[in-house]
């Protein structure tokens, strides 16, 4: 179980680098289809670009966080 106080969603692995590398982020489940990556009390998932994939990906990463009322932000390069 994780637990984050902040959630990060991207959609790129481009854009999850630079942030997991400033945050030292680290895997945690290395063979899931959606990376999950946390540290610091802070996950973040790359979900793959579009609406249903982010959609996905915000409803597996709070299956996976103990902490019911932590923070979302979407980061990304070309909106949402």
């Amino acid at each position: 179980m994780i637990r984050a106080r902040l959630n990060l969603v991207v959609a790129l692995p481009a854009e999850a680098k630079p942030i997991n590398q400033l945050l030292e982020l680290h895997r945690v489940q290395p063979h899931r289809e959606l990376p999950i990556f946390t540290g610091n009390e802070i996950a973040l998932v790359i979900t793959g670009h579009g609406s249903d994939a982010i959609q996905a990906g915000v409803k597996y990463l709070a299956r996976h966080n103990g902490i019911k009322n932590a923070f979302w932000l979407n980061i990304g390069i070309a909106g949402h």
